[in-house]
Order: C-alpha cells, then sequence, then structure tokens
C-alpha cells in the first residue's frame, strides 16, 4: 500500500487547482452590485452578469443556470433572488 501511495503523490502534486480569479471580497461587492442592478431593474444588469460569468462559473458551477436563464428572459426579481442565495454561499 505504500508503496502505491508513492507512486500517486506525484500524481496528485501535479494535479491543477482551479481557483477563481476574482477574490472572495471583490465577488461580494460585485454580487451586490449585480444586486443592486436587478432590484433597480436596469438593463445594465445583464452586462454585469456578463462580465461575471465566468468567475460566478468557476465559484459556483451549475448553480448559476437558473440566474443565466433568470437574466435571460429579464426576471430580474427571481434573478435577484438567487445572487441573494449565492451571496449567502459564496466564499
Amino acid at each position: 500500500l505504500n508503496a502505491y501511495l508513492d507512486q500517486c503523490l506525484p500524481l496528485v502534486a501535479q494535479a491543477s487547482v482551479v481557483t477563481p480569479s476574482i477574490a472572495a471580497e471583490d465577488l461580494q461587492r460585485r454580487l451586490e452590485e449585480l444586486d443592486t442592478l436587478l432590484r433597480d431593474g436596469n438593463m445594465r444588469a445583464s452586462e454585469e452578469f456578463e462580465s461575471l460569468r465566468s468567475d460566478l462559473g468557476q465559484v459556483f458551477g451549475e448553480r448559476i443556470a437558473g440566474l443565466d436563464a433568470a437574466i435571460e428572459n429579464l426576471d430580474f426579481q427571481r434573478a435577484s433572488k438567487i445572487v441573494q442565495q449565492l451571496r449567502k454561499t459564496a466564499p
């Protein structure tokens, strides 16, 4: 078993870890800005979401699918609720 683990250790060390390209504080701030735009019914929310999409995908994965659909359908009230949930679970 130890020999097997010794063989696997270099593989584990080489594994790349995907980390978000946005700091946790910046993510919270940007989500707050997005939520404000959504609550105000501001169409710039779509642009803000697009600029955040990659980082949100890295942090939240498939959990942003509902947010994407809500914004695409201009359901900003639903999108705001989703953003608020994401903010509670953000790192």
